[in-house]
């Protein structure tokens, strides 16, 4: 089951993962973004026997919203707008360049127009790659109050695609400006790559609201 800060069901699932008529067990559930849950356990069938499954719960009501802006300020630009669209491998590739102090990095802004702006719940989603080791991964959204960007998530970057999900529950009608839009700014920062002008690869940026 999955309540509202308010204290509202969201939703409720059955219990109707069975798998073959096996023993199957939950052992751990985490919170994801926009009223989804992950829960994670041992399954086990005649064959091949006992695994480790895990399932995701999403909130069907949750709304999706596609970038509509993307400016790369630093780093050279070789995908387009709509390469961030899906998740389908159509990346959105962008060659390093060196920074005002003298460091290798790709930062780009992407903005969306939401359906509300008064959401209960913001979500950001992320999925990227570099193509070389010693790359930091940072996100950041814009508050509307304070006219500065948040950090919101900072991890090393990894050489195939990782989803980062970024859920910001904590009044989130600051990431969301008069007309509707939210902001992101993405950066990846060279910490000691072995080559000069690697690539970041960026396949989908969306985010979710709920209302």
């Amino acid at each position: 089951m999955s309540f509202s800060k308010s204290g509202s069901l969201r939703w409720a699932s059955q219990p109707t993962y069975n798998r073959s008529g096996g023993e199957d067990t939950a052992l751990d559930i985490a919170v994801g973004c926009a009223g989804s849950a992950y829960v994670t356990g041992r399954s086990f069938a005649s064959s091949p026997g006992l695994d480790a499954t895990t399932l995701k719960y999403v909130l069907e009501t949750a709304t999706g919203n596609q970038p509509d802006y993307v400016q790369v300020v630093i780093g050279t630009q070789y995908g387009v707008l709509s390469d961030l669209y899906n998740s389908d491998n159509q990346r959105f590739a962008v060659q390093s360049d060196y920074d005002a102090a003298g460091q290798l990095k790709v930062q780009f802004i992407v903005e969306s127009t939401l359906n509300t702006t008064t959401p209960s719940e913001l979500c950001l989603m992320v999925e990227a790659y570099v193509n070389t080791t010693s790359i930091r991964q940072r996100i950041e959204v814009f508050n509307f109050d304070l006219g500065s960007y948040d950090l919101m998530d900072v991890r090393m970057s990894s050489l195939s695609d990782m989803l980062v999900e970024i859920p910001i529950v904590d009044d989130p009608a600051r990431y969301v400006n008069s007309g509707g839009k939210s902001r992101a700014r993405i950066t990846f920062e060279d910490l000691g790559a072995l080559i000069e002008g690697w690539y970041a690869y960026t396949d989908w940026v969306h985010w979710k609201t709920l209302n």
